[in-house]
């Protein structure tokens, strides 16, 4: 077999999902390198020298069923912004699956010992009468379909959310490696695990294994964790991933207790043209970033213009905001966001650009305004209005500060959202539970997860048929069918606390409405307007 290969240079995605830390997420690697693949696809089938025809698996959806990852201690040390060059190979070719290896370098450091990780994955065939092909080589002969329950140390039970599935309407392997981190977090907590006592062990990974046995959806997945040692006395967190009487994925993660992990500064980000005023950012390749509908995944892009507005914060100085409010904290308290339709049809591996700009100042406030722009075509447009904490209360902006942007001053004014006084009884409440990979730098929920939770309860609405709408938005909730989102934020949540999301749309308006409680108190509200032409953006069922 004539050896295919793809090779991307200068990727920025990698680095612009980072964890609390500060540095790259695993599972953002691995579904990165599979959406390549994805793209890639008809160039890896091109050489298949096998005599069987099997146009009929050409045709068929691939999913990720086995994965193999070896990361370099420099993994934890790669930040925010930083780009990087991918090399992936088709190493073989059967007729039910494909085997991948991917190499990943910081750009222009091309040599063997400076790559940060290095990855096995196999892919197979979905099929629409058996799921999918399990043969025995996907999982290199190992057989997990057995295990005695009394081996495990721990479970925990997670409920899959609607922004978790694919296009196949099955969970990733990506987002079941989140699963596992999230129920180890739930087992540290617990004091279940032996030598493990804080995030940091957690984030020392020096392997990680997957492989799917099942497809999963809509419903709860239960975690069962064992503990093993290696010679060297490294600690490995196996799992088992089980829903209802499926066994739907086992893995493992090795810990190496000589891997530092630790906070990193956050990273800045490439600019390539700037004025006193503005900055903007290129970033690239956006096909990872995508929903069950094939949409650009909203939420995920949302989470990386608040980073990149960090970044700016920490590095560029936008109207000498790093020097009034040094060694602060930023909280968003006001969002108004407008999607353009052209969001919607951004092709693979598109090339953005991201215009920042210092949009108003107030006395304790400044307000950015971000535009991604796809060549001529603006995306997206987006107010965040931000407050500086220090010492749990608000930064005043000095005096000088506001007569030298004296033009800012109170140019945009995001003023705070009324809450309405009583709940709707036809509304509907959706529950979820802040996981692992939805905590950001400031050790609490990141705002955007109340974004795509609030859309996972619209989903749970349509999918249920249940009274809180009376627009008919069919048989799933297809977030391009709005437009403005205009959101409140009014308290912080943290990791495993559990939220609720009430929703509902008032009669004879085009406008759905979010509130998110953690147990009595505001901690969210949003409204969202629905386009006039949004039955253009139905699913195809």
């Amino acid at each position: 077999m004539m050896q295919v290969q793809v090779e991307l240079k200068s990727i920025t995605n990698l680095g612009y999902a980072v964890n609390r830390c500060g540095t790259l997420r695993v599972d953002n690697v691995l579904a990165f390198i599979d959406s390549q693949i994805e793209q890639h696809f008809d160039r890896f089938n091109c050489h298949n020298e096998s005599n069987v025809d099997d146009s009929e698996l050409y045709n068929q959806r691939w999913i990720l069923s086995s994965t193999d990852i070896t990361l370099s201690p420099s993994f934890n040390r790669c930040q925010f912004g930083s780009s990087y060059d991918v090399l992936i190979k088709l190493e073989s070719e059967k007729i039910a699956s494909r085997y991948f290896t991917c190499r990943i370098w910081p750009s222009n450091k091309r040599k063997q010992d400076e790559q940060i990780c290095f990855i096995k994955m196999i892919k197979v065939p979905m099929s629409p009468v058996e799921k999918f092909l399990l043969t025995n080589e996907t999982v290199h002969g190992q057989e997990y379909r057995h295990i005695h329950n009394k081996q495990h140390n721990y479970s925990y039970s997670i409920t899959i959310r609607p922004s978790d599935l694919d296009a196949n309407q099955s969970i990733r392997l990506n987002n079941l490696l989140i699963f596992c981190q999230h129920a180890a977090c739930h087992a540290m907590n617990d004091k279940k695990l032996k030598d493990i006592n804080d995030l940091y062990d957690l984030l020392r990974i020096e392997h990680v294994q997957l492989h799917l046995m099942n497809v999963a959806s809509y419903g709860d997945i239960k975690v069962y964790i064992w503990q093993t040692r290696d010679r060297e006395d490294n600690n490995t967190l196996n799992f088992l991933l089980t829903q209802s009487s499926n066994h739907i994925c086992r893995a493992s993660i090795k810990l190496n207790s000589k891997v530092n992990a630790a906070i990193v500064p956050f990273g800045s980000v490439p600019i390539i043209y700037y004025e006193d005023n503005c900055r903007v950012v290129p970033t690239s390749h956006c096909s990872l970033y995508r929903d069950r509908f094939g949409n650009p995944h909203l939420n995920a892009f949302m989470r990386m213009i608040g980073d990149i507005n960090t970044s700016m914060l920490h590095y560029e100085d936008l109207a000498s905001l790093t020097q009034v409010s040094k060694g602060a904290r930023y909280l968003t308290v006001r969002q108004n966001l407008h999607v353009h339709k052209h969001f919607f049809a951004i092709p693979p591996n598109a090339v953005l650009q991201h215009e920042v700009k210092v949009a108003a100042f107030g006395n304790t406030s400044f307000t950015f305004n971000q535009n991604v722009y796809h060549r001529s075509h603006c995306l997206l447009n987006v107010f965040t209005k931000i407050v500086c904490m220090f010492d749990g209360k608000l930064k005043v902006l000095p005096p000088w500060h506001k007569k030298r942007y004296r033009n800012l001053f109170n140019k945009v004014d995001l003023r705070k959202m009324n809450i309405p006084a009583e709940i709707p009884s036809k509304a509907c409440k959706y529950r979820f539970e802040s996981r692992f990979d939805d905590i950001d730098e400031n050790f609490h929920t990141n705002q955007t997860v109340y974004l795509c939770n609030s859309l996972n309860a619209a989903s749970h609405v349509v999918r249920n048929q249940l009274k809180a709408y009376h627009t008919d938005f069919g048989h799933d909730f297809n977030p391009s069918c709005l437009t403005d989102l205009q959101s409140n934020y009014y308290a912080e949540s943290f990791e495993h606390q559990i939220l609720d999301v009430f929703t509902w749309q008032d009669s004879e308006d085009n406008t759905l409405q979010f509130l998110i409680k953690h147990h009595q108190q505001d901690v969210f509200y949003m409204t969202a307007t629905i386009r006039d032409d949004w039955m253009s953006f139905q699913p195809k069922l």
